[in-house]
C-alpha cells in the first residue's frame, strides 16, 4: 500500500489537483487549492474504527480504542512519516482520543493520504484563536480582597479540614505557565519517568524531556505562559500565596501544565496527555463558540471528553462569555465546546436523557453583586444532526450516538447547561511575571471549581467524577429562579458543603447512626448494622432488629425456626430444629458428615457419600467399606475381606498356608498336607494307610502298611 501511494503522490508533485476528493472536506479541498506547493496546511485525519467498542466503558473501552487507533492509523502514520524528512509533513501525531491522526501537510500528500484504507475523512483543523479565551484581565482591583471569592465559596473551611490538594494532579490546558511564579514553582508536575534535559525520550511517551508538562504550539517540553490567562488559570486553581496573597483553591495540588497550541486537534492531543501521564482533573478556560469560523467540530470534542470520563477524569471548562451575544452565537448554541458536553452526571429534570461526558462548565458570578455576569454563557445546549436539522454548511458528521439532546422549546429540553456557577469578575489571582492581577470571566469561576474539585479527589482519591459531580450539584447554593435554571445551572458551589457531601454521603438521608452505609432514611434497622437489609417476614423491620423475623407469632429467642414460619414449634426428633426447617425431621443427629443425606438413612453416617455408592449392596457405602466388593465384609475381623480370605471365619491376619492348597493353616486340618483328609475319615492323607477310604482307627492286621478296609 505505502509503495502504490508514493507512486500516487510522485504524480501528484507536478501540480495540485483542482478537484476534491470524496472524503476531504469542502473547506479543506478550497484551502488546498489556494494554497502553495511547499505551504504547511493542518488536518485532521479522521479514521474509521469498527463497532466492537460501542459496548465497552472505563478502562476496556480505553484499551480498546488505543488498540484500534494504533492498528488502523499505523499506516497512515508510516505514509506521512516517510515524507517528514522530504519536508511534506510536520509533527504527525494519533490521537487515539478521538479516533484520527493530527498533523501539518503539503497540499498534495493531503490529497493522496485520502487514499489510504481506514481514512474516512481529512477535515482542515480549526484554528484556536486568542478571542476563544474566556478570561477578563480589568487591571489591579483594589477593592477586591485577595482572599475574599475563596472566602464567599468556604475554600479555607476545607483547608481547616486538612485538605489543600495533596497528591493531586491538576492538568491546566491553556496558554501556558509562568512557571518562575513564587505562589506557581514549587507545586509544579514532575514527570516521574523523565530525565531532565537528557533529550531523550525516556519514559516513551513521545515527548523528549516533558518534565512538567508540553507545549503543544512549539512542540518543545517549555509550557511557558506566552499570554498570562493561563498564569491567571493557575493562580486560582492551586496558587499557594508564597508571595503574599492566598489565590488558590488547592494550594498543594501539582500542576500539569499542557500549553495549547493553534488548533482544536492540539488541544486534544493535550486531552489526551493529560489521560496518558496521570491527571485527575482536567481545567481549561478556553472554550470555542458557535460563530467561530469554522464552527467547532462537536462530535469530536464529544467523543474526547468521553474518553476522559471512561480514564475517570472530571474535566472543568468554562462556558465563554458571549451570554449577551444571542445574535451571533443563539441558544441552543451559546455554550461553548467542549463545555456544552455532559457532565458525569445528569441533572435533576433533565429531560432526555441521553449520553454522559466528563465535562463540568462552570457560569460567571460577579463578586460584587452576587449576580451572574451577562457575558455568561447560556444554557441549554443541543445535540442533533447539526447539518440535517440546523445548519447544511455545517462542515462535520454527527455520530449518532451523538444526537442524543434535541431541543425543541416545549417538548424536548436538549442538554441542561451551565452546570454550577463560581465567582469569576473580581477574582485576583497571579501575574505572569511575579506579583498578582485582577482576573475574571467564565475563566475565573472555571478556575475556583477546578481547583475545589482537586479538593475532593483529596478527600476520596476513589470518587468516580459522577460522584465528585454530585457533591458539587448538592453543594450548590440556588440562584436565581428556584431549582436549576439556564444562567446559574445549579447554583454557586459551597466547597466545604461539597466536602461534607462527598464524605457524608447520608447528610441529606438522616445520616447514618449505625454506620453500616445504608441511610437512615432507607435503613430498615437504624441502629443495627444490617448491610444486606434482610426482611424475612416483610414488614418493614429488618431482621437484626425484628424480634419475630418470620413472623410467625413466636419470638426470635425461643423460636426454633426463626426465618421461616412454623407458629406450633413441631418438633419430631426433638434436636431443637423445627420440623419446617430441619433437613433432617426424623434424625436428631441430622446430617453429621454434611453430605446431604441424613444420618438416619445414610449408609455411611460419619463419612460423605453423597451418591450412596454401594458395590457389594451390603448396606455399607463404599466411602466407609473396608470390603466394598465382599457383602460379607471381614466376618473374622482379621482385616481380609471374606471374598479372598483363605480362612474366612477364622482369623488369619497373615494368611499362612504352609501346604499351599487354598486354606489357610488356621482352619487346615492337615496344614502340611495339600491333599487333606479327602476320605473324610479325620486321618490326613498324608499318614492314612487308607488315604481313599474311610478307616479312622487305621486298623492294619498284617501290620503290613495298608489298612485293613483298602488291603
Amino acid at each position: 500500500m505505502l509503495v502504490a501511494l508514493v507512486v500516487v503522490l510522485t504524480g501528484l508533485i507536478g501540480g495540485v489537483p483542482v478537484s476534491s476528493s470524496g472524503n476531504i472536506e469542502p473547506e479543506l479541498s478550497q484551502r488546498l487549492n489556494q494554497a502553495a506547493p511547499d505551504e504547511m496546511v493542518p488536518i485532521v485525519i479522521r479514521l474509521s474504527l469498527p463497532s466492537g467498542g460501542q459496548g465497552l466503558r472505563g478502562s476496556a473501552r480505553l484499551d480498546w480504542q488505543r488498540q484500534q487507533a494504533a492498528a488502523v492509523g499505523g499506516e497512515v502514520l508510516r505514509f506521512l512519516r516517510f515524507y517528514q524528512a522530504a519536508g511534506k509533513t510536520l509533527r504527525p501525531r494519533l490521537l487515539w482520543i478521538n479516533r484520527s491522526i493530527s498533523v501539518r501537510v503539503t497540499p498534495d500528500v493531503a490529497w493522496a493520504v485520502t487514499q489510504i484504507e481506514g481514512v474516512s475523512e481529512v477535515l482542515l483543523d480549526r484554528e484556536i484563536l486568542p478571542s476563544w479565551r474566556d478570561g477578563d484581565q480589568s487591571g489591579p482591583n483594589p477593592n477586591a480582597s485577595v482572599t475574599e471569592t475563596l472566602r464567599r465559596m468556604n475554600v479555607d473551611q476545607v483547608w481547616q479540614e486538612g485538605y489543600t490538594g495533596k497528591g493531586v494532579v491538576l492538568a491546566l490546558i491553556d496558554t501556558g505557565v509562568d512557571r518562575s511564579h513564587p505562589d506557581l514553582a514549587d507545586h509544579l508536575w514532575v514527570n516521574p519517568g523523565e530525565i531532565p534535559g537528557d533529550g531523550i525520550d525516556n519514559d516513551n511517551n513521545g515527548y523528549v524531556d516533558d518534565v512538567n508538562g508540553w507545549d503543544f504550539l512549539d512542540d518543545d517540553p517549555d509550557p511557558d505562559d506566552d499570554d498570562g490567562h493561563g498564569t491567571n488559570m493557575a493562580g486560582i486553581a492551586v496558587g499557594d500565596g508564597t508571595e503574599g496573597t492566598q489565590t488558590g483553591a488547592a494550594p498543594d495540588a501539582e500542576l500539569m501544565v499542557l500549553r495549547r497550541g493553534d488548533t482544536q486537534s492540539s488541544f486534544w492531543e493535550a486531552m489526551q496527555y493529560a489521560i496518558d501521564n496521570g491527571a485527575q482533573i482536567v481545567l481549561s478556560g478556553i472554550s470555542i463558540k458557535w460563530k467561530a469560523k469554522p464552527r467547532p467540530d462537536y462530535g469530536s470534542w464529544r467523543e474526547a471528553t468521553d474518553s476522559e470520563l471512561a480514564a475517570g477524569i472530571l474535566h472543568v471548562n468554562s462556558i465563554g462569555n458571549y451570554g449577551n451575544q444571542q445574535g451571533k452565537n443563539p441558544v441552543p448554541y451559546n455554550v461553548g465546546a467542549p463545555a456544552n458536553s455532559p457532565p458525569p452526571q445528569l441533572h435533576d429534570g433533565q429531560d432526555p436523557l441521553g449520553g454522559l461526558s466528563s465535562v463540568i462548565g462552570v457560569a460567571n458570578m460577579v463578586l460584587a453583586t452576587d449576580l451572574i455576569s451577562s457575558q455568561s454563557a447560556r444554557g441549554p445546549s443541543e445535540w442533533v444532526d447539526i447539518r440535517q436539522e440546523v445548519d447544511p454548511s455545517y462542515p462535520y458528521d454527527m455520530p449518532p450516538e451523538y444526537r442524543d439532546y434535541p431541543y425543541d422549546p416545549g417538548v424536548s429540553q436538549g442538554l441542561l447547561k451551565p452546570d454550577v456557577s463560581a465567582y469569576g469578575d473580581g477574582s485576583i489571582s497571579t501575574k505572569e511575571g511575579g506579583s498578582y492581577e485582577s482576573f475574571g470571566g467564565t475563566s475565573a469561576a472555571a478556575a475556583h471549581i477546578g481547583g475545589i474539585a482537586a479538593l475532593l479527589v483529596e478527600a476520596k482519591p476513589t470518587a468516580p467524577p459522577a460522584e465528585l459531580t454530585d457533591a458539587l450539584f448538592k453543594s450548590a447554593v440556588d440562584q436565581g429562579p428556584p431549582g436549576f435554571d439556564l444562567q446559574y445551572g445549579e447554583g454557586l458551589v459551597d466547597a466545604f458543603e461539597a466536602l461534607d457531601i462527598l464524605i457524608n454521603p447520608c447528610k441529606f438521608s438522616g445520616g447514618d447512626a449505625d454506620h453500616d452505609q445504608i441511610c437512615q432514611d432507607f435503613d430498615n434497622c437504624p441502629n443495627d448494622p444490617n448491610t444486606d437489609q434482610l426482611d424475612t417476614d416483610g414488614d418493614g423491620s429488618g431482621d437484626v432488629c425484628d424480634a419475630d423475623d418470620d413472623g410467625d407469632g413466636v419470638d426470635d429467642v425461643v423460636d426454633n425456626c426463626p426465618l421461616t414460619v412454623n407458629a406450633d414449634q413441631a418438633d419430631g426428633d426433638n434436636d431443637g430444629l423445627g420440623d419446617v426447617c430441619d433437613t433432617c425431621p426424623a434424625d436428631p443427629d441430622n446430617d453429621i458428615d454434611t453430605d446431604g443425606v441424613c444420618g438416619d438413612v445414610d449408609n455411611c453416617p460419619g463419612t460423605a457419600n453423597a451418591d450412596q455408592a454401594d458395590g457389594d449392596n451390603d448396606g455399607v457405602g463404599d466411602v466407609c467399606d473396608t470390603c466394598p466388593a465382599d457383602p460379607d465384609n471381614d466376618i473374622d475381623t482379621d482385616g481380609v475381606c471374606g471374598d479372598v480370605d483363605n480362612c474366612p471365619s477364622t482369623a488369619n491376619a497373615d494368611q499362612a498356608d504352609g501346604d499351599n492348597d487354598g486354606l489357610g493353616d488356621v482352619c487346615d486340618t492337615c496344614p502340611a498336607d495339600p491333599d487333606n483328609d479327602i476320605d473324610t475319615d479325620g486321618v490326613c492323607g498324608d499318614v492314612d494307610n487308607c488315604p481313599s477310604t474311610a478307616n479312622a482307627d487305621q486298623a492294619d492286621g498284617d501290620n503290613d502298611g495298608l489298612g485293613d478296609v483298602c488291603d
